[in-house]
């Protein structure tokens, strides 16, 4: 009896550990920064605000904060405008946490560059959000940018 207890015991453990793993969000985040980085690339700050919740909590620097993705829609399209057409957005996920099945914690580097221009300062900044998973894919709804610290 005891271990037919233990083998079920076991099993329940096996299904609780791995259950997280068949979906892991990795990937699908991956594909949504990418996406991001397209569109940005794109200037196109019509679609790259879809990628966020409409509610989204959005700050960038410690001096802009956008708290919905009209407000972010509205930057974007505003900073586009004034951009150089060379200069380039690139996003690297570095770690994710799953929080709960729909809610996953994520950080990586952004690195803003422009190879035309000789004169333009790459710029590095390292990135914290909050992704929840929706009927429509995942969207993030807490980002928070800052400047890198030189490694």
């Amino acid at each position: 009896m005891l271990k037919v207890f233990f083998v079920s015991f076991s099993l329940v453990l096996i299904a609780l550990t791995t259950s997280g793993h068949a979906g892991q969000p990795e990937p699908e985040l991956r594909a949504v920064l990418t996406d991001l980085d397209a569109r940005w690339n794109a200037r196109d700050a019509e679609s790259m605000s879809r990628l966020f919740t409409e509610n989204m909590d959005f700050r960038i620097y410690g001096t802009r904060h956008y708290r919905s993705r009209a407000e972010f829609r509205q930057h974007y399209e505003t900073a586009f405008g004034k951009m150089a057409p060379n200069v380039r957005h690139a996003t690297t996920l570095e770690t994710v946490r799953l929080i709960a099945p729909d809610i996953a914690a994520v950080d990586g580097d952004v690195t803003v560059t422009d190879r035309s221009d000789p004169n333009f300062q790459t710029r590095r900044y390292h990135y914290t959000a909050l992704a929840v998973r929706g009927p429509d894919g995942w969207q993030f709804d807490v980002f928070r940018v800052a400047v890198k610290k030189s490694d």
